[in-house]
């Protein structure tokens, strides 16, 4: 991460890697490098390709024969979008899901990128917050027994309407009246019990004369037979973000990911050895166009300390028990970017997001939404700056 920290502007300030005025052929530059280096990436899939034959390393690096098991494949919701095995999220009780472990390249944080439930995937989706989970160390997968009990999830964010253009996008697997509970059994095979998910609340923000740009509602999850009590998450479902596109209103994803980053560092009803700021579940239909996008723009926010939340710096009671550092992403089996990309933050946040999940930022749209949202994010806060001095 040093190398991301090393030319960081200070806030406010346009950082000397950013083109300036930016251009459209330079976005479709960029996008033309990442596409290749991702094609490359694909080809190694398959073991028997060309490209896995002649690099054993890219063939390690990108394989996905977990995700095309016999057993797994219907567990996908797109054939196309499945996990590297080496960072796919492992569930110790055996149960096969479509997510993955990602470092952001510039902000440094674990952040978990998953597709959107299918009915037949729910227990799987949701044992990843009851149960201990920890990113690979070193592209090493943990074993169970040496993840921390305090490893837990509790922030999940949805960025796709359950039902897009008459298509489903994503299962509804919460009630939707609160004080209601559904319960939800495990796939064949998984000796997990059933688990129960209890609607507790759920508010939108709303503006008068406005329709809500998200729902915040509060989950109760437990194992049904268990007597613990049941461990909190709070699902942020964005209303205004089309499939393959970008937002509607940009004013209001910014708010809405302030509002995230404070739900997720709020400790009120997390327990006292849990991690006060773990990772977030953060997930769309297919779990990588808009889910990269949010991914990559929160990670060059927080490295420049743009749009976050106004949070009270941890008590000591709060000091984090739980490792969710990990290890420095590893250079990539492909080489560096080209020369005149090597110091885009923004082309390297997205291959370093490629390198862990297919097909993250997933359009050129959202490619360039990235670069002209980080922009007009540096220049309001330049703005803010002046007018407060």
């Amino acid at each position: 991460m040093s190398s991301a920290a090393s030319v960081l502007a200070p806030p406010g300030q346009i950082p000397s890697w950013l083109p300036s005025p930016l251009q459209e052929s330079y976005i479709q530059k960029v996008a033309k490098e990442i596409s290749y280096r991702e094609a490359i990436r694909v080809e190694c899939h398959d073991p028997r390709s060309p490209e896995s034959a002649a690099s054993p390393t890219c063939a390690a690096a990108y394989c996905t024969s977990v995700a095309k098991t016999a057993t797994n494949l219907r567990f996908n919701r797109y054939t196309d979008v499945v996990p590297y095995d080496r960072t796919r999220v492992v569930l110790s009780d055996g149960a096969y899901l479509n997510a993955s472990w990602v470092r952001e390249f510039a902000g440094g944080r674990w952040t978990v990128a998953t597709q959107a439930p299918l009915d037949r995937t729910v227990h799987a989706f949701l044992s990843m917050f009851l149960l201990p989970v920890a990113p690979p160390q070193d592209h090493t997968q943990p074993t169970p027994s040496s993840i921390p009990a305090s490893n837990r999830l509790r922030t999940i964010v949805q960025l796709t309407p359950n039902v897009e253009g008459n298509i489903n996008k994503a299962f509804q697997y919460f009630p939707r009246t609160v004080g209601e509970t559904l319960t939800w059994s495990p796939a064949k095979g998984v000796s997990s019990p059933p688990i129960k998910v209890k609607l507790v609340q759920s508010v939108s923000p709303e503006e008068e004369g406005e329709q809500p740009s998200w729902i915040h509602s509060v989950l109760a999850l437990s194992y049904e037979g268990h007597h613990e009590p049941p461990h909190l998450v709070r699902h942020l479902h964005f209303l205004g973000w089309p499939d393959h596109g970008t937002p509607r209103d940009v004013r209001s994803l910014l708010q809405f990911m302030k509002f995230v980053d404070a739900c997720n560092a709020d400790t009120t009803h997390a327990d006292a050895a849990q991690n006060p700021d773990p990772p977030i579940v953060i997930g769309c239909s297919a779990g990588v166009g808009r889910t990269g996008t949010y991914i990559a723009l929160r990670s060059l926010f927080h490295a420049h300390g743009l749009n976050q939340p106004n949070l009270s710096p941890p008590s000591q009671s709060e000091t984090p028990t739980a490792n969710w550092t990990g290890a420095v992403l590893s250079p990539s089996p492909l080489g560096p970017l080209s020369p005149a990309l090597q110091q885009d933050k923004i082309a390297l946040e997205v291959d370093a997001l490629r390198e862990q999940r297919p097909m993250m930022v997933q359009s050129v749209d959202q490619l360039r939404f990235l670069y002209t949202t980080f922009i007009a994010a540096l220049e309001l806060e330049g703005r803010n700056r002046m007018s407060d001095s």
